[in-house]
């Protein structure tokens, strides 16, 4: 039985499995094959940001405020995607 893939790049015709998302950025594997994994991957990435942006000399401060700008951007330009 074949699972649905839910992950955006899925969603736009890229052949990305969500379970190799989940693996990449250590995911919860419930997550994978749901909608679910969309928010999590925005909160991985997120925090991703904000550890290579405070390890580049940013502030705390700093680095998460241009890491929920990047995160808000982002969920934007996808929520045409389920």
């Amino acid at each position: 039985m074949s699972k649905k893939n839910y992950n955006f790049a899925a969603q736009m015709g890229d052949d990305l499995d969500d379970m190799e998302l989940v693996k990449e950025y250590g995911l919860d594997p419930k997550v994978a094959y749901t909608p679910a994994i969309n928010e999590a991957m925005f909160k991985a990435m997120n925090q991703g940001t904000i550890d290579n942006l405070t390890q580049a000399g940013y502030t705390e401060k700093q680095a998460k405020e241009i890491a929920n700008e990047t995160t808000m951007k982002a969920k934007k330009a996808t929520a045409h995607l389920k």
